[in-house]
């Protein structure tokens, strides 16, 4: 079934507002005409290369070119796929040969560092002010001179809606990366739901802090351009502190990973009323320490503040909790802020280990049913089946996702998320998750930003646990949380030993990465 796809929708909603900003990036921005037109070109250049329903690679970080190149595979009915250059060069290189990439769009800096890699019969498309040819690719390329040449299309291709509209792959965390099937439909579905909550006016400005790799990315992206709000692209030199960028910009539609938030927080910007332009603040991917929503809530006086929750499988995100002043003196199991409810036309069950669903507040895994699941992974049937199922107490058709979180539903319906059942250790034979841990020792002032990290015995048992703080710790007041801490938290789950950071590593996510983490501790041994 052909359907009016989101490349119709954007195109549409472009050319209604052909002079307000699309996108800003540093003191640089361009129009919806401009996006348009140059999406346009580039659509014409995939449909007579002859590929069709292609997954197409873009390469490169957060630039004009990629969002070009993104917008312009969607106008032409195929999908794409991120493609970082500064990746592990074997993991890029599965990353084209398990999407069989053709055609890879990029800026000529980025496009070079992987041209060993692309295929001799790829295409190349270098956007958006390089000329060509260019000798140092294999295959032929396109740049700007050529592709404005080319007499454009007159409108996107209409796609199925069960067609890729783009393919995500995992951190990797825990083995290897696997390839998320996202369809057209599936976007459709979030950006309905987006838009029966959020009310903009045209030209609204739209925070863009995450990597394209990460999922979240797409909300920022289509969720902006689909409403005729301005993306406005964090600087990579203001990524750690972006508070000035917040006013400078007068960014409206917030949304970010938690740790963005904690880093500002950390250096006291988050001041009373300090963002006035906030209107929504959206945080996904790490859990939302409550404590951190009342700062946000006093220097968002404006706003709301939500948290909201989604793996990669389920599109972006499905559920929202909005920070009420209600909660100021709640209590929330680990000091994390609940995830809320699911979108109406989605429905969570949580289940025991038996793929039965549990007493209403028990504790279980986390199942997701609904029109932003995915279908699964990218050619690898055995993950889909495990992941992706039907339950004998469900008699519909509709597969149900299996997130691997843990989770229940508190008294006041909400759902409330506890971390990855990896996130779970074994210690002196008994169990606890790291985040109960760290809920414990956040009560602490000089531990209110602690990160809690295992360290594995060869057979993969935890040997012991590490807690990294940004704050100095005297030996004789570690002395005292440890004490004190002992009548909520068994003395064998007390970190061995604290390690002062100036600033917790991150991923391209965003997200604290815990094994740069570990990787410092190691060096502190040797």
């Amino acid at each position: 079934m052909r359907t009016k796809g989101i490349g119709s929708i954007l195109f549409k909603q472009a050319r209604k507002t052909p002079d307000i900003e699309a996108i800003r990036c540093g003191d640089q921005s361009i129009s919806y005409n401009e996006l348009n037109d140059k999406a346009l070109s580039i659509a014409t250049v995939i449909a007579k290369s002859g590929l069709k329903n292609q997954t197409i690679g873009i390469v490169g970080k957060r630039n004009f070119s990629v969002y070009m190149g993104i917008l312009g595979s969607i106008y032409a009915g195929c999908s794409y796929t991120p493609i970082n250059p500064n990746h592990d060069k074997s993991r890029i290189a599965n990353v084209i040969n398990e999407c069989s990439i053709q055609l890879v769009i990029g800026c000529l800096d980025d496009l070079s560092k992987i041209h060993n890699i692309i295929n001799e019969n790829s295409l190349i498309i270098i956007m958006p002010n390089e000329k060509t040819p260019y000798s140092g690719f294999h295959g032929k390329s396109f740049g700007k001179e050529s592709i404005d040449t080319i007499k454009q299309n007159s409108s996107p291709i209409e796609v199925d809606k069960n067609s890729i509209i783009y393919i995500l792959y995992t951190s990797g965390s825990t083995g290897r990366p696997k390839g998320v099937k996202v369809t057209y439909q599936n976007v459709l579905s979030f950006l309905k739901n987006m838009n029966q909550i959020y009310s903009l006016p045209q030209g609204f400005r739209s925070s863009h802090t995450f990597d394209l790799s990460f999922d979240l990315s797409v909300c920022d992206m289509f969720f902006t351009w689909s409403n005729s709000g301005t993306l406005c692209v964090l600087p990579e030199e203001e990524k750690l502190m972006p508070s000035e960028y917040i006013r400078r910009e007068k960014i409206s539609f917030w949304y970010s990973v938690p740790t963005l938030a904690s880093f500002m927080d950390r250096f006291n910007v988050l001041e009373y009323d300090a963002f006035p332009s906030l209107k929504y603040s959206l945080f996904c991917g790490e859990p939302l320490p409550h404590e951190l929503a009342v700062k946000w809530s006093n220097a968002a006086l404006n706003s709301t503040v939500e948290n909201v929750y989604g793996p990669t499988e389920a599109t972006i995100h499905l559920t929202r909790r909005v920070y009420s002043k209600d909660d100021l003196n709640r209590v929330f199991t680990n000091g994390i802020m609940p995830i809320g409810k699911p979108f109406s036309d989605h429905e969570i069950e949580i289940i025991n280990r038996d793929g039965n669903k549990v007493s209403y507040g028990d504790t279980g895994e986390i199942v997701l049913k609904g029109p932003q699941i995915t279908q699964g992974y990218l050619n690898d049937v055995e993950k889909t089946k495990s992941a992706f199922v039907h339950f004998d107490w469900d008699s519909s058709e509709s597969k149900w996702y299996k997130s691997g979180d843990f989770g229940f539903y508190n008294t006041d319906g909400d759902l409330e998320c506890l971390g990855r059942k990896d996130n779970q250790i074994k210690i002196g034979g008994q169990r606890i998750e790291i985040g109960e841990i760290e809920g414990v020792l956040r009560n602490y002032e000089l531990l209110n930003d602690v990160v809690i990290v295992p360290v594995k015995n060869s057979d993969s048992s935890t040997k012991t646990l590490v807690g990294f703080i940004t704050t100095s710790l005297s030996e004789k007041e570690e002395q005292k949380i440890r004490l004190d801490s002992q009548q909520f938290l068994e003395r064998i789950f007390f970190p061995r030993k604290f390690v002062e950071v100036k600033a917790f590593p991150t991923s391209d996510s965003g997200k604290v990465d815990k094994k740069q983490l570990l990787s410092i501790f190691h060096s502190i041994l040797h």
